[in-house]
């Protein structure tokens, strides 16, 4: 099964100066705001080095209910943190899989990716990601990009901290289900359920 990762991380890994790796936290499960219903809490996001830049405060994996992902058919039991952390920005990130049987068996056949991170929409339009496109989310400016490497589509938005990126991506070796036919209404999903402005 492919490592799915976060908007561009394969591009990130290659201008990053430092190391570029999952973290993986420790710890006991992220404290969820009580009015966010969360069936499997995962541990808490890392910390995060103050390299100048203000740390990614909004935390998918204890922020986005479980409702998110039902909605978009990826099951909400399977949550888990998707963070990658550099030494001057992070993206603080949440991962659930869509399932279905394939040859009997249930086999993962797409992610959904939410993070947030303190990189501004500029300096990612700055970066050029592959198929990049201005757009919006309901009323929010936003970014698209794909990898057809890795079958996948990212919408990056304003949000709580510089920007939300969503991420969906499929394996078509296993499924007909195309998850970049499904980014605009991930991305408006994901953005109707984020703080107020």
């Amino acid at each position: 099964m492919r490592n799915h990762t976060a908007l561009g991380a394969s591009l990130i890994c290659g201008m990053a100066l430092a190391a570029c790796s999952p973290t993986t936290p420790t710890g006991s499960p992220s404290e969820a705001d009580p009015k966010v219903a969360i069936v499997s809490p995962v541990a808490p996001a890392p910390s995060q080095p103050s390299g100048g830049r203000q740390p990614v405060a909004f935390d998918p994996c204890s922020k986005i209910d479980d409702a998110v992902p039902a909605a978009l058919g990826f099951d909400p039991t399977t949550r888990k943190r998707g963070d990658f952390v550099f030494d001057d920005y992070a993206f603080i990130g949440c991962q659930f899989s869509r399932k279905e049987a394939v040859r009997g068996q249930p086999l993962e056949v797409g992610t959904l990716t939410i993070s947030s991170t303190n990189i501004t929409l500029d300096e990612m339009r700055a970066r050029n990601y592959e198929g990049a496109r201005p757009t919006t989310v309901n009323a929010r400016e936003a970014l698209f990009s794909t990898s057809r490497a890795a079958e996948a589509c990212n919408i990056a938005f304003t949000g709580p901290d510089a920007t939300i990126d969503v991420r969906v991506d499929s394996s078509a070796a296993f499924t007909d289900w195309v998850g970049c036919d499904h980014i605009d209404e991930a991305a408006r999903t994901v953005e109707a359920a984020l703080p107020s402005k």
